[in-house]
């Protein structure tokens, strides 16, 4: 169109024509191609009378302004998404949707929403705030338009009256190009409805004493650190069927599960065994009060409600090897560590502590010093007393602001510390010739190196055991544990142990290399030795074939030996092989392949027997029926790496970083990590063995 509005009188009143004022018009323009527009707007200069301006379209010379505008193709690509786990079947919200845009709706944009069920709905979530969400009804398609996006992301929940698997879909709409579209394939599962639902906290969560980040869970309560992300919980139910799947609702309260606050939705837990259900919901409820609530579905429901609580500090507490009550000799210097922790058992770092010290040794000030990573103090009190100094006792006190205190009582007396016999019991101490040896494994299949993982330390008890003149056993006597022994160590945290009541000191050791490895326990002037016996594959030899990283082949006539090794080097028995050949040779017993299993020597042996063309044998490792698939064990892995060659993320073992009297060492072995190989081949000439 030349003129799309022809405007022929002033919006102004009488009044403001005199004033003289400006006057405005608007102009209303509704697109239908996408593109740039450009709109002219232009006053004609004919007149009637010299008075009335003459409706017209632009001529040259008439006074005119031009603005320009784009519309169309504001979206570029829209992507579907699970915010939430899938549901069960037949309940009245379902699971939720995450709706994402690249690019943002225009004018007479939406998203059409569509599945290929019909026995599903959809519940639009029409609006949401910071603290609630409004659903609509059921319906069989949705329309979102841009009022249902906040910064690209938009939500709507699906449920469906049957058990089966949807593929959802959206698709551009209105002026949006229907080319623009995602997929998203969802399932439902069949509900197991109990009569009865009692909710818990695991029992693994019990045993250490309550999950990580949560106060304890307490009659259908619980309270979590604004820190945690994770919450997990037992559904305990009237019998049913492992596998089953139990409906857990979930009320949204802040947005945490989510990403929308005040939205509920339902998930599908599988039952583990015939009575109970893990529950666990991924929330990090960095806000506190009201989290979520979980409820499991029953005649009668289980319900667990969180609520978020910012760490405070509140405990002091004497750490692992440092005793509250110990001997030291005259003018020692002894080393106390306390550790400051939270409500939720969590250390509190860089946080002040103040000590002092009363009774011999007391201060004429106190001493400020604040905790590490790991919430951790360390304190050195040397004595200044003599033998002849009257006052034996010294009271270190460490108080951590409103976390209340933690004491160590230390007794002074002469470097003997009144030790008259130690005796140390290891894993060996017991065996005889018709036992035999008590073989502890070699952990070489954890990335954080020998010790084991950081979270579950594969460490090996000995026990010191500290007696008087009279036989008595002695508590708070320091025991130092050693070795010199290559290839095996004393935890760090474990070097210096103080003994208990009982008059017994645990430290933890480990190796890597195999064979029997020496141990000292010294207290007072007193030392007693005694040895663990280190190899692959622990007690049976046989517990570990998985840790193997790389085998070898020595032929010998027409015996091939192979050998299976660890990363560390260590033999590894129990290791499956498979040969093959090519060529017309057999092996024993004329078959065209063979399977064998590495013994306690980490040995196999295969025999070939040479054919009238020239054969190579080729052994696998991984099975002894076929060529197993790539990466059997470590045999896959790169240098260097703890993961297969075919991992999309290459991790590296944990670089080395020695221990500390509080912080246990890490990435012992490090470096020894070759290149895998999973396979191994041999030649043979026609006709010759």
């Amino acid at each position: 169109m030349t003129v799309g509005t022809n405007f022929t009188t002033s919006p102004k009143t009488a009044a403001a024509k005199t004033a003289g004022s400006m006057g405005a018009l608007t102009v209303d323009i509704t697109p239908d191609v996408a593109g740039t527009y450009v709109v002219l707007v232009s006053t004609s200069t004919t007149y009637t009378n010299n008075v009335t301006a003459t409706a017209a379209a632009y001529t040259a010379g008439d006074t005119n302004v031009s603005y320009t505008f784009t519309t169309g193709a504001s979206v570029t690509a829209v992507a579907l998404s699970a915010a939430t786990g899938v549901s069960t079947e037949d309940t009245s919200t379902g699971q939720l949707i995450k709706v994402t845009l690249t690019g943002a709706l225009g004018l007479n944009e939406n998203i059409v929403i569509t599945d290929n069920s019909s026995t599903s709905n959809f519940k639009l979530i029409s609006a949401r705030t910071s603290t609630t969400a409004t659903t609509d009804g059921n319906t069989s398609s949705l329309t979102m338009t841009a009022t249902h996006f906040s910064s690209g992301v938009g939500y709507f929940l699906i449920n469906n009256t049957a058990a089966e698997t949807v593929v959802i879909t959206a698709t551009g709409g209105g002026l949006l190009s229907p080319s623009i579209t995602s997929t998203l394939s969802t399932e439902f599962k069949t509900q197991y409805i109990p009569t009865l639902v009692t909710m818990s906290d695991t029992a693994t969560n019990v045993a250490a004493g309550g999950q990580s980040g949560h106060v304890g869970y307490t009659a259908a309560t619980d309270k979590a650190s604004t820190a945690a992300t994770s919450h997990t919980y037992t559904a305990t139910v009237t019998a049913g069927t492992a596998g089953d799947y139990v409906s857990v609702s979930v009320l949204d309260s802040a947005g945490k599960a989510s990403g929308v606050a005040g939205l509920t939705y339902t998930y599908a837990a599988a039952m583990g065994t015939t009575t109970t259900a893990t529950i666990s919901v991924s929330a990090a409820c960095t806000s506190a009060g009201a989290c979520f609530t979980a409820t499991v579905d029953g005649t009668t429901d289980g319900v667990v409600a969180v609520t978020a609580e910012a760490p405070a500090q509140l405990t002091v507490a004497v750490t692992g090897s440092t005793g509250s009550v110990m001997r030291a000799g005259y003018g020692a210097s002894s080393v106390l560590s306390v550790v400051l922790k939270d409500q939720f058992r969590n250390a509190v770092a860089n946080s002040f502590v103040t000590i002092k010290t009363t009774g011999r040794n007391a201060s004429t000030a106190d001493t400020t010093l604040n905790t590490d990573a790991n919430g951790i103090v360390t304190y050195t009190r040397t004595d200044a007393g003599t033998e002849a100094t009257a006052n034996k006792q010294s009271v270190v006190t460490f108080t951590g602001g409103t976390a209340g205190s933690a004491t160590v009582t230390i007794n002074y007396t002469d470097s003997t510390l009144g030790v008259s016999a130690i005796e140390l019991e290891t894993p060996t101490s017991d065996d005889t010739v018709a036992s035999g040896t008590t073989y502890t494994d070699i952990n070489a299949s954890s990335s954080s190196g020998a010790t084991g993982p950081t979270t579950a330390r594969t460490w090996t008890s000995i026990t010191a055991t500290v007696t008087d003149a009279n036989g008595a056993v002695l508590s708070g006597i320091p025991v130092t544990f050693a070795t010199t022994d290559a290839g095996a160590a004393v935890a760090s945290t474990f070097a210096t142990v103080y003994t208990g009541a009982d008059g017994t000191a645990v430290s933890k050791v480990y190796g890597w290399t195999a064979g029997v490895k020496n141990f000292t326990a010294t207290a007072g002037a007193k030392s007693a030795t005694g040895t663990v016996a280190f190899r692959q594959g622990g007690a049976t030899g046989t517990d570990s074939p998985t840790e193997v990283r790389n085998i070898t082949a020595v032929v010998s006539g027409n015996s091939i030996i192979v050998t299976a090794k660890d990363r560390f080097g260590n033999v590894v028995s129990g290791v499956p092989l498979f040969g093959t050949r090519t060529g017309n040779g057999t092996f024993g017993g004329g078959s065209n392949t063979n399977g064998q299993t590495t013994g306690v020597d980490g040995t196999a042996e295969f025999l070939f027997n040479a054919g009238t063309v020239p054969s190579v044998v080729t052994i696998t490792a991984g099975s002894t029926t076929a060529v197993a698939a790539a990466c059997y064990g470590q045999t896959g892995n790169l240098a260097g790496k703890a993961v297969c060659s075919t991992a999309a993320t290459q991790t590296a073992y944990t670089a080395y970083v020695a221990g500390t009297a509080t912080t246990a060492e890490i990435g012992v072995g490090d470096t020894l990590s070759p290149a895998g190989n999973q396979s191994v081949s041999v030649n043979f000439a026609a006709g010759v063995n």
